[in-house]
């Protein structure tokens, strides 16, 4: 990458005519991806290291060609959707979609063919890796990130099956709940990326009741 095109990276200036005069095409598509990416993430709040991770895939991505196999617009929102991941943040494909210009609804193609050129490694989702950002997102008391750690064992035998999400989300409700905090399945559910309706069928299974979990410590052991 040239310096002119570092400089527009930091500077984030306004592409004039002038400007653009000596910058080579595959810079300049570099520029413009990197300014979606970004344009992106602030929309969906994303925090400062997965947008870099995010332009680091997407420069070796570009480096390689792929961006004329698969398209630069689901290129774009393949490499924001693996910063993601890789960060074990609880975005939903589905849901980044609707916040980039990417042309397809499903850009797997693009996505299968970052990870296998880039070696890209993927680690599923686990529920303590999503606690931190729940309690994050929805600025609960330490209390309540202690006692949905120490819930997060028996949850996982109650609730086999269920997504990794649904198990954090259910830990969170519950050690709220144990803790005299009203938080509702929609708040929870929102910052998760998970339906209120698939928390609720989770408090079913636990056979909770009320719009919070409000199971007490020893119920919660078994």
């Amino acid at each position: 990458m040239s310096p002119r095109v570092e400089d527009f990276l930091i500077e984030e200036a306004l592409l004039t005519r002038e400007r653009l005069k000596n910058i080579k095409y595959r810079d300049l598509v570099l520029l413009r991806s990197v300014k979606e990416i970004k344009r992106a993430s602030a929309k969906l709040n994303l925090p400062s290291e997965v947008v870099e991770e995010a332009v680091n895939c997407l420069i070796k991505a570009l480096g390689m060609g792929m961006g004329r196999d698969v398209g630069y617009a689901c290129l774009e929102a393949s490499c924001l959707y693996l910063a993601v991941r890789s960060f074990n943040l609880p975005l939903s494909l589905r849901h980044l979609l609707a916040s980039v210009r990417c042309c397809c609804k499903r850009p797997y193609r693009a996505i299968f063919k970052v990870v296998r050129e880039l070696k890209f490694k993927l680690n599923p989702l686990n529920p303590e890796a999503l606690l931190p950002y729940i309690l994050r997102e929805l600025a609960l008391p330490q209390e309540v990130e202690a006692r949905a750690f120490e819930l997060l064992e028996p949850l996982k035998v109650k609730l086999r099956g269920r997504s990794p999400k649904t198990v954090a989300a259910a830990a969170v409700l519950q050690a709220a709940g144990e803790l005299g905090l009203k938080l509702h399945e929609s708040e929870v559910a929102k910052v998760i990326d998970v339906t209120p309706t698939t928390l609720r069928k989770a408090k079913r299974a636990l056979s909770l009741g009320g719009e919070a979990f409000e199971a007490s410590r020893h119920e919660s052991l078994y």
